[in-house]
């Protein structure tokens, strides 16, 4: 029986079959074989021995070859080697216990899905193997030099989020991804550049090691900064400066509901628990108060000299959010959304005060007064009050309505008014349009960013021919404005402009190479961090 799957020399000489795998016996045919040291044929046996190794599946049972190898003398007297086996070099390696097709099967499996994972498939498909095999497999694969691009994107991404990060290379032109940095230092990227000159454009974000790194390694190429990072930049700036503005963002109340007649009886499933709701109150408490603790210690640290960076690593807590705090220079409220119980806080904490007043009677009065919620959402109500509290919603909104003439029903975040402040006017929808209008109306300097955000961001879009000129006017609007997170993100512009004029000009752009960073994060995930960096390495360049 000879198979086409096998070597032309092997013939199969026995089977044998069980219901999960086969056993095939196979046996060269050749009289002679090459020595592989000096490439004479010689027919002089030395000695037989068996190897065992597996190959791919068939059907649903695997597959054990025992194959008889036979040990030849070699007859060249001036070769350094005695004796030696006879191979098969495109279908079994030697000291190998799998064949070619096999490992190759079991490699891909171990690239798409890792050890752990593509041990669970493979066996499924009768070829398993251990993970640590998997990624033996997956080092031991050369991995190709591809050729030097001519427009390269680079970007970093986080190994350990804010604590490590790497560095991706993608050839933009073909959409494929060149190398891997271990860190994202200026003289790693430096290094790299020199050794493969040719590259004409480096796309970039605008982190300084990188402009520092393409500037040594590859002084004649245009540097173009990344829109993406531009634009999230500028909307970062809105964002900060409407955080600042936190008691403005507010929209008028809408017009007061009409009061019934009567109450209207409102079926309920069942009553809700008080002790539900107690329990609930008094985790919000103690959330708040281990959050105010927090806040206390870092700014306690922070007035003591410690760095934004130091206090994250005492405190547990993110570097954005510190950042945040110390710009507030107060503990920051969450940010809340006013409910349908809120308006109506006043008039029940002065009927709880009547010692008669059951939760049931508060609540059909406040059915009547025009209240469309739930029951439990009074109960609750009246478990904050009974604690001492007031619902964060019902503070923010007696504030509020304290420091302005408006009556606050509804809030918008600072998140959500800085899209509106980058976004296409024409494409705002109504409730944007109205909020940035009330926003126009309660803050002096809001005209001004607003504009200022707009004329960047159209830059950005349109490509204009006179993007040069265009760009030196708004720098010197933009740095001399009152708002200083203009003036920060102006100053930042200027240290970095033929790169940003670069970005208004030119259509190569870091887009794919934010999906390939996305990727990448794929890939960790599947590893659950544990990788060292030659095996994400080898799955990002060979997956």
């Amino acid at each position: 029986m000879e198979l086409a799957l096998l070597p032309p020399s092997l013939r199969v000489v026995d089977v044998l079959e069980s219901p999960d795998h086969l056993i095939l016996h196979l046996q060269d045919q050749r009289q002679a074989c090459p020595c592989p040291q000096c490439g004479q044929v010689s027919q002089r046996l030395h000695s037989r021995y068996l190897r065992t190794p597996r190959d791919t599946a068939l059907g649903d049972r695997s597959v054990i070859l025992e194959l008889q190898v036979r040990r030849f003398r070699c007859v060249n007297a001036s070769c350094p080697r005695a004796t030696f086996a006879e191979t098969w070099p495109e279908w079994l390696d030697a000291r190998v216990q799998r064949t070619t097709r096999l490992a190759g099967l079991q490699r891909a499996v171990g690239l798409a899905l890792g050890g752990e994972a593509g041990h669970r498939l493979l066996g499924q498909l009768q070829s398993t193997t251990s993970p640590d095999t998997l990624l033996r497999l997956i080092r031991s694969q050369g991995i190709p030099e591809p050729p030097c691009p001519r427009v390269l994107g680079v970007d970093d991404f986080c190994f350990r989020r804010g604590r490590t990060y790497g560095t991706i290379l993608i050839d933009l032109e073909r959409h494929q991804v060149v190398d891997v940095l271990p860190d994202r230092q200026a003289n790693t990227l430096a290094e790299w550049l020199k050794g493969h000159p040719g590259i004409e454009i480096i796309s970039r974000d605008g982190y300084g090691d990188y402009a520092r790194g393409a500037a040594i390694g590859a002084p004649e190429a245009q540097q173009i900064a990344d829109r993406f990072h531009l634009v999230k930049n500028l909307r970062d700036v809105a964002e900060q400066w409407l955080k600042r503005m936190r008691p403005h963002l507010v929209q008028p109340k809408t017009p007061p509901p009409v009061p019934l007649a009567a109450p209207v009886a409102r079926p309920f499933q069942q009553d809700a628990q008080p002790t539900t709701s107690a329990a609930r109150v008094s985790r919000a408490v103690k959330r708040r108060a281990n959050r105010r603790a927090l806040y206390e210690r870092a700014a306690e640290l922070h007035a003591q000299g410690y760095t934004v960076a130091a206090t994250a690593r005492l405190t547990g807590v993110g570097r954005s959010t510190l950042q945040d705090w110390f710009k507030q220079g107060h503990f920051p409220e969450r940010a809340t959304r006013v409910g349908a119980l809120t308006p109506f806080v006043g008039f029940v904490l002065e009927r709880m005060n009547s010692p008669e007043v059951t939760g049931q009677q508060i609540y059909d009065e406040l059915v009547a007064q025009g209240y469309p919620g739930r029951r439990s959402n009074v109960y609750e109500l009246l478990e904050w009050l009974r604690q001492g509290h007031l619902p964060p919603a019902a503070a923010d909104h007696q504030r509020a309505a304290g420091e302005t003439n408006l009556q606050p029903s509804k809030k918008f975040s600072a998140k959500r008014g800085a899209w509106w402040f980058i976004q296409i006017p024409e494409k705002l929808s109504r409730t944007a349009r109205e909020g940035l209008g009330l926003l126009h109306a309660s803050v002096e300097a809001s005209g001004e960013v607003y504009r200022l955000i707009q004329e960047f961001a159209q830059l950005l879009r349109t490509q204009p021919t006179d993007a040069a000129a265009q760009l030196t006017a708004w720098l010197d609007q933009a740095s001399t404005s009152t708002v200083v997170e203009l003036q920060r993100f102006a100053s930042g512009i200027h240290k970095d402009a033929a790169a940003v004029l670069g970005a208004m000009t030119s259509p190569w752009s870091n887009g794919q190479v934010e999906g390939q960073v996305t990727r990448v994060k794929l890939l960790k995930r599947q590893m659950y961090g544990r990788a060292k960096f030659d095996l994400l390495r080898a799955r990002i360049l060979l997956a």
